[in-house]
């Protein structure tokens, strides 16, 4: 059955798995691929959405008792709510102020929060909101398979 064309627009062009991770520049001296190590869990968040505050505690819970993935997350905030989280969460993740039209004009963000597991080709093996510790596993688990190889 064909879909009706005034539902055409709802169609989403988002990054999807096994698309690549577009770059796109994050300060006048960093790139988003220069972030890149041998992988890259990516969140975009919000300091002004609900589930993106749940999407930052999993974060947080996570990083106390591990360090070992290279976590990045592009944040829609203001100035003085990014140096807040740039302060408590230290050296655990990187944090960058990303306005939600350059996360849409690059990485095609339709909805927030939403995460993604990339490997080192900057494909996405994993993309789905994290909402809990379980759901967090879920999109890292197929990136630390890859990584054992």
């Amino acid at each position: 059955m064909e879909k009706p064309k005034f539902l055409e627009k709802y169609d989403l062009d988002i990054l999807k798995i096994d698309d690549f991770l577009p770059n796109m520049p994050l300060s006048e001296h960093t790139n988003l691929h220069d972030l890149m190590e041998d992988h890259l869990i990516l969140f975009l968040a919000s300091t002004h959405c609900d589930l993106c505050e749940k999407t930052l505690e999993v974060i947080e819970e996570y990083t106390k008792e591990n360090q070992d993935l290279n976590i990045v997350v592009l944040l829609d905030s203001d100035p003085a709510g990014i140096e807040v989280l740039i302060n408590h969460f230290k050296n655990r993740i990187q944090l960058y102020l990303v306005p939600p039209h350059i996360m849409n004009k690059y990485l095609k963000m339709r909805f927030l929060p939403v995460g993604f597991a990339v490997d080192s080709s900057m494909k996405i093996l994993t993309t789905h909101s994290v909402q809990d510790m379980n759901s967090f596993r879920d999109l890292v688990e197929p990136l630390q398979i890859h990584l054992s190889r």
